[in-house]
């Protein structure tokens, strides 16, 4: 199995930075220009407002879920053709958006640490999330399977939500929830669990796929080939710590159990990142705000210690920008919410 040889290779001595190394086909891996996962530089970052919304077309799909024996792989059943047990399997396609031809989701990888405050491959403003699930999707419209486009130019779309810890239940992704709740059966390496329904609906709602951040870079796997589009959701989605100690448990190998699986962040080397979110409007700014940190109106309570949450995970200098233009909207906030009080 493919992704169980890789993720193997997360191990003392054959991680990340020996690559390049292990195998002449991965040179990339050490020696390309575009490699994955990058910081987001807030400062740097090119608005576009060309971009429109990510589209998926497609509501659920099934698949099996997989110990690789360095991490968790949920397989799409028949992205690249039907099989006996699921001949006629329903697929998720990904348009629009940054991309100019028509993806088929194939597989979800998560990433997660041995600590709660890391685990994310992608970070922002030099700051990790507590883990990151990536949807990998492959140009059928060019290519017939994963395995032709992989390599091949506009062959893949790679999809990043960032994951963030939440001490509420409620807020917990249903179907991180259900992902989770299965790893008890899945616990020797090369094991497999069947997920039928799966949706990707729930994963990726459609007030996550309005905003984004968008860059050229590569697979943050070998052979680390350099042709992804990737997409970094402007909204995380939430997990709760149990759920994250049920997913760093679930590596009964020895070396692997409850330790880090994801890729040192690589140089940017002077690509472009472009976002259609427009931090130069301070009304859209407030109202990103809001969406990340989980609110959708001023009428919901604003408290401090809630934008702090999030922002203390997108530095600080965007925290204080926040906070002032939150003093100067301070008159226009409802009576109920918590934020007037708090801001005068």
């Amino acid at each position: 199995n493919t992704h169980t040889f890789i993720h193997s290779r997360f191990a003392k001595n054959v991680g990340p930075d020996f690559w390049g190394r292990l195998n002449p086909k991965w040179n990339l891996c050490s020696r390309g220009r575009r490699q994955s996962p990058i910081d987001i530089n807030p400062q740097v970052l090119l608005f576009d407002p060309i971009l429109a919304p990510l589209e998926i077309i497609g509501h659920h799909v099934n698949g099996n879920l997989i110990n690789t024996g360095r991490g968790i792989i949920f397989k799409v059943s028949g992205a690249s053709k039907a099989s006996a047990d699921d001949p006629s399997p329903p697929l998720v396609l990904l348009v629009n958006g940054p991309l100019s031809y028509r993806y088929t989701l194939n597989h979800l990888t998560l990433h997660y640490g041995k600590d709660m405050n890391r685990g994310s491959e992608h970070t922002i403003d030099g700051v990790q999330f507590s883990g990151e699930i990536q949807f990998y999707a492959y140009n059928s419209q060019l290519y017939g399977s994963w395995e032709e486009a992989m390599n091949r130019a506009h062959g893949v779309v790679g999809v990043s939500v960032l994951i963030q810890t939440s001490s509420d239940s409620r807020l917990a992704n249903n179907q991180l929830k259900r992902i989770t709740h299965v790893l008890k059966n899945i616990t020797a390496k090369g094991s497999s669990q069947r997920i039928n329904s799966l949706s990707i609906e729930e994963l990726l709602p459609r007030l996550t796929r309005k905003h984004y951040i968008t860059y050229e870079g590569s697979l943050t796997e070998p052979a680390c080939y350099e042709t992804v589009q990737w997409i970094i959701l402007n909204k995380p989605i939430y997990m709760t710590s149990h759920l994250f100690h049920l997913l760093r448990m679930s590596m009964h190998d020895e070396a692997n159990h409850g330790a880090d699986n994801y890729r040192p962040i690589q140089k940017v080397n002077g690509r472009s990142i472009r976002t259609n979110i427009d931090f130069s409007d301070k009304v859209s700014f407030i109202a990103h705000v809001l969406q990340l940190i989980g609110l959708h109106t001023l009428s919901f309570d604003i408290t401090f210690e809630n934008v702090f949450k999030w922002y203390s995970n997108s530095g600080y200098r965007l925290f204080r920008q926040t906070m002032s233009i939150l003093h100067s909207l301070s008159n226009r906030l409802p009576k109920c919410c918590v934020a007037r009080s708090l801001l005068k």
